[in-house]
Parts: structure tokens; C-alpha cells; sequence
């Protein structure tokens, strides 16, 4: 499938959303609770307040660490037989949101909560997707606890998935617990 680049904004209206996010950041800042990166943050040359946690990042700071960034990258599935790049030129589909409710066709008067079969299915399906690259936890299971979700989600991708699939930042334990996981699952 072959797409024309979807234009949005004008360049004009680009700007003034770079401008404004580059005002935000560097006079009210952001909160960062975590030490080590307000750490990470002071030792770059960003104003950190410790009382409040806010961090005020120079736009200066933000284009020399832009510097930095690759043109491109590429996402792997769990056994590597599936990768594509993650670039400035292409465009690529993933899918996103994190619905708590859902209609099931069992039950056509309501919407039920969300339980951990759907996210399984819902890997499945965007497995069979030809234009879909990759997915994410994208709805939310009552049935599992928050503190479980990311080790759950991430042993049924990698049962039912050959592509990549992403899940947010829960904090920095889940995090390392994510990365832990997915090295023992590609093995390295």
C-alpha cells in the first residue's frame, strides 16, 4: 500500500505549536518525579526545582540532545522474523487507545468491562494485519491487577505475535520488569 504523506497543519501552524511547547518547557517546565532523572535533567544543563520536581528545559538543551537522535530505527517482533523501520520518510500504522469498556455482541444492550481474553484476541487480530506494524497494550483489563498488567501482556505477545508491540511507561520497576522480560524472551 502506497500512501501520499497526510498533511495536517500548515507550516505556519507547525510553528506555532513549536514555539509554544518550547515557551512551556522552558518557563513552567515539567514534573519529573523520579531523582535520577531530575538528575539526568541538572547534569544536561535543565533548572530543576527538588521542592516541586519541575524541571525547566532550555530549548538550547532540547536541539543539542535532537542532535543526538537517529534518522531511523528499527522495531523487531519476539523472534526477530519480523521488523520493519521506523523513519522521517515512510508512514506506518500501529494501533493505540486504552478502552476500559467494549461492546460484545453477546451482550448487543451493553458495554462489559474489558478482561485479559480481549487483550488476547486484540494481539491476534493486529497480528493478522497486514498494514497494522505493531500494537500496544490497547485496552485495559479489569481482571488483571495494574502492577501484573505489563508481565501478562508481555508473555502473550510473545505466545501470539510475531511483531512488535509497545506498552507505556507504568513507572520505572515495571519498566525494568518489561526490559528484563523482553531479554529473556529474544534472548539476549
Amino acid at each position: 500500500m502506497k500512501l501520499e504523506k497526510i498533511k495536517v497543519l500548515s507550516n505556519d501552524e507547525i510553528q506555532t505549536i513549536h514555539s509554544a511547547s518550547m515557551e512551556l518547557l522552558s518557563s513552567v517546565g515539567i514534573k519529573v518525579d523520579a531523582k535520577d532523572a531530575r538528575d539526568l535533567f541538572e547534569n544536561r544543563g535543565a533548572e530543576v526545582d527538588n521542592a516541586t520536581n519541575f524541571v525547566k528545559i532550555p530549548e538550547s538543551l532540547i536541539k543539542e540532545q535532537l542532535k543526538t537522535v537517529p534518522n531511523s530505527f528499527k522495531l523487531y517482533g519476539p523472534d526477530g522474523s519480523f521488523n520493519f523501520e521506523v523513519n522521517t520518510i515512510s508512514t506506518k500504522f500501529a494501533t493505540i487507545g486504552t478502552p476500559v469498556k467494549l461492546y460484545d455482541s453477546s451482550h448487543p444492550k451493553e458495554l462489559r468491562k474489558v478482561i485479559f481474553k480481549d487483550n488476547i484476541k486484540q494481539i491476534r487480530i493486529v497480528d493478522s494485519l497486514e498494514h497494522i506494524m505493531c500494537s500496544h497494550v490497547d485496552i485495559w483489563p479489569s481482571d488483571i491487577p495494574y502492577l501484573e498488567l505489563h508481565c501478562h501482556c508481555i508473555r502473550e505477545w510473545a505466545r501470539h505475535s510475531f511483531k512488535p508491540y509497545g506498552l507505556g511507561c507504568l513507572g520505572k520497576v515495571a519498566s525494568q520488569d518489561m526490559m528484563n522480560l523482553l531479554m529473556i524472551i529474544v534472548g539476549s
